[in-house]
């Protein structure tokens, strides 16, 4: 009876030894096999200190009870370690109850048998001799045998072939395992062998073995394995939190991750995997308790490319993800609008794209304030803000109804992306706009408009160009506000960057070359000048006026240079007519602003006469434009100029674009008047005291009145009446080609004495 009560505690004290390990969280499943195991030999041990101290034979045969009971049971742990390893999953549940079952059996076997190892030991250990288990051990006894030896082989066979395939940083822990089965077997052999001193040796290596697996279990994965993982680890994820084995299986993790996933840890690789629903090598952001965690997953792999470890690093983000939340925000918005700028539009019009119905048709508008840095300089930078305010403010109130993507991508263009059904609505409500300008006094700015139709199968970026296109046509004619991209605009865009990249060529090889306009002494009826006007000679598109690439070069920035360039042309005509007595007047050119700014323009220019043996009076130079932040510097280059010796032709008359301030500080010589200015004076109600008043004035003070665009003839009759010095147009002559200009002079000035 005694031996079936020593069975059963056994069992139990077993069983609750494997529930306790699992219930350690911090020890993986591998872990609690190995501790299980390493248990069991403890128990080995001990069981036969107090079987070998004791006197009591009963007391003798309980723990030798115990220490056959401990040799089963490790093996049996043994098993499940070995099979949980090479398959990656515990042992089945049914096959954990059949080995439970007969490790039990044997054991009883041996302890009811009259002819077991306990009766022997017992006789051994009183010095009486045992005649039945010493000399003919029954075949329960050889099944038992058998049964040991076909674990220990299944044992070593399992960890073995793992350990081959196994990265090197696990193999001290199953190296381990291997030889503390073979120690564990070791009596078994013996007992073959002297069947008297095997209960002496057999304790001596199940010490061995338990000191082994013991070491296996607690001291390498804290030193060792978890060692090694973290240096492999130390440059990829610092800070790592959870590490799975290349088995798949939990090696370790601390609070955070368990913070962050909760009690219910996932041990297993896969199972982690599936819920983060995160694939390898790749970061994931989760929400938990209202903060937001970065989740980095890496499978790592040592120097032979074995796959060594998983590792999952959780980061709380919350702050940098709303520091970046912000920084993001400020990339896309724009300051003053406090809308979309040219990163935000782009970056919602592709995501409104990609949500809404793609069976319908959207289009891309790029919408400006028509003359915007007029209403800048007539009323002042807060009123130009405003206007842009309000533009927004307009398309805030749209998207309230209208499915449209806006945003501001320069100084006064806005860009959206509407259905092409609304496109009438939206051009309607944007067309005009009325803005405070201060003192009670409300202005209407105008916008120009231009689209392009999305069902090209072109990018969101390549719509957005054509569109541009389309509303820099807009601007070309005053008369329409709203421009739809076509296939001749596209050839016009083609004709446009075709000419802007040759027009560097051009201007070096020379091709770029200047006619000239007569200016005409309308008091005597003499040529006394000509105007500079540029031509090209473009080997596509033919011979190019002035007017057709001005503002090419413009776009592509080379109107400063362009106009050096003019400079040194008409000098060279100038020395040219001069040696030959041809013509001894002056050329017009135009003088840029970026000319103006620049320093030493006016002594280069001086230097460039003198080399063709010119004096400044005979390069008259034309200025455009000199209202701005730079006006008082302009206005101070412009004085140099004059006292250079340069004559200064002033051409903002009537255009709007220059202040009267400004007009009356500009020390200039010409003022140059369009015939259309003459034209509207001579339709108001006092047409002569309309038109000479002004002129008169010029007079007055000392500035020549210079009418340009004198084409017919009730134009001439036009400025017959008025106090005109120079006249230009083609009434007098078209622009004329160089070789012929001095034949024309003589003709003229000879048809007029």
């Amino acid at each position: 009876m005694i031996y079936f009560f020593a069975l059963c505690i056994v069992a139990i004290v077993m069983l609750l030894c494997d529930s306790m390990y699992r219930s350690y969280s911090f020890k993986t499943p591998m872990g609690n096999m190995l501790g299980n195991a390493s248990v069991s030999c403890v128990v080995v041990v001990i069981s036969y200190a107090v079987n070998y101290l004791s006197s009591s034979e009963k007391l003798m045969a309980l723990f030798c009870c115990i220490q056959d009971i401990g040799i089963v049971w490790s093996f049996y742990f043994l098993m499940r370690f070995s099979v949980y390893f090479a398959e990656k999953k515990p042992l089945n549940m049914t096959l954990r109850i059949l080995s439970v079952v007969v490790v039990m059996l044997d054991s009883a076997i041996i302890l009811t048998s009259p002819i077991n190892g306990i009766a022997f030991a017992i006789e051994y250990r009183v010095g009486g001799v045992s005649t039945v288990a010493v000399l003919s051990p029954k075949p329960f006894f050889l099944v038992h045998c058998f049964i040991c030896f076909l674990e220990v082989i299944t044992i070593i066979w399992l960890i073995g072939e793992r350990l081959i395939k196994s990265a090197r940083i696990y193999a001290a822990k199953y190296v381990i395992v291997i030889v503390a089965v073979l120690f564990m077997a070791i009596p078994e052999a013996i007992f073959a062998l002297d069947k008297k001193t095997v209960f002496d040796y057999s304790v001596f290596f199940f010490g061995i073995a338990g000191a082994l697996l013991c070491y296996a279990v607690f001291t390498l994965p804290a030193v060792v394995i978890l060692g090694n993982a973290q240096n492999y680890l130390s440059e990829f994820m610092p800070g790592v939190v959870a590490m799975y084995d290349n088995a798949g299986v939990l090696i370790n993790s601390d609070k955070r991750a368990t913070d962050v996933m909760g009690r219910d840890f996932p041990h297993i690789e896969k199972e982690m995997r599936e819920l983060l629903q995160i694939k390898d090598d790749e970061t994931k952001h989760i929400m938990h308790g209202g903060r937001e965690f970065s989740v980095s997953v890496r499978r790592i792999c040592d120097r032979n490319g074995l796959h060594v470890l998983t590792a999952f690093a959780f980061t709380d983000v919350t702050e940098s993800s709303i520091l970046i939340g912000k920084e993001h925000h400020n990339a896309i918005t724009d300051p003053l609008t406090g809308i979309n700028n040219r990163a935000g539009f782009f970056e919602q019009a592709e995501a409104f794209l990609s949500e809404h119905d793609k069976d319908r048709c959207y289009a891309i508008m790029i919408s400006s304030v028509n003359g915007f840095k007029d209403i800048n300089r007539l009323y002042g930078t807060k009123v130009g803000d405003n206007v842009l305010k309000q533009i927004a403010s307009k398309l805030t109130t749209l998207r309230g109804y209208l499915p449209i993507v806006f945003g501001r991508i320069a100084e006064s263009k806005f860009s959206l992306l509407v259905p092409f059904e609304v496109i009438g609505e939206v051009v309607d409500s944007m067309s005009t706009i009325a803005v405070q300008a201060g003192d009670n006094r409300e202005i209407c700015v105008d916008m120009r408009h231009g689209f392009v139709t999305m069902d090209k199968g072109l990018t969101l970026e390549d719509y957005f160009e054509l569109a541009i296109v389309a509303f820099v046509n807009s601007k070309k004619n005053a008369g329409v506000s709203v421009v739809e991209y076509s296939d001749n605009l596209r050839e016009e865009q083609r004709r446009r960057q075709t000419l802007i990249q040759d027009v560097r060529k051009a201007i070096d090889n020379r091709d770029i070359v200047i006619d000239l306009r007569p200016h005409i002494n309308f008091r005597e009826h003499r040529i006394i000048g000509a105007k500079a006007w540029a031509c090209w000679d473009h080997p596509v598109y033919g011979r190019l006026d002035y007017n057709e690439f001005a503002r090419i070069l413009e776009e592509g920035g080379f109107t400063a240079e362009f106009n050096r360039y003019v400079w040194r042309e008409a000098a060279a005509t100038l020395e040219r007519f001069s040696g030959s007595g041809l013509f001894n007047g002056y050329i017009s050119v135009e003088l840029d602003k970026e000319n103006i700014l620049r320093l030493g323009t006016a002594d280069k220019l001086v230097k460039m006469l003198r080399e063709y043996g010119l004096t400044p009076d005979r390069l008259h130079l034309v200025i455009r434009n000199c209202d701005g932040d730079e006006r008082d510097q302009i206005i101070h280059s412009i004085e140099e100029f004059r006292r250079k010796g340069f004559y200064i032709e002033e051409a903002d008359f009537g255009k709007g674009v220059t202040n009267v301030e400004t007009f009356l500080k500009v020390p200039f010589d010409g003022e140059i008047i369009g015939i259309n200015i003459i034209r509207a004076a001579y339709e108001s109600a006092r047409p002569e005291m309309t038109a000479a008043s002004f002129i008169s004035a010029f007079t007055r003070i000392g500035i020549d009145a210079i009418v340009v665009g004198v084409d017919t003839r009730e134009d001439y009759e036009l400025i017959e009446k008025l106090d005109v010095k120079i006249a230009e147009g083609k009434y007098f002559a078209e622009a004329i080609a160089l070789r012929e200009f001095a034949g024309f002079v003589r003709r003229f000035n000879k048809s007029v004495s």
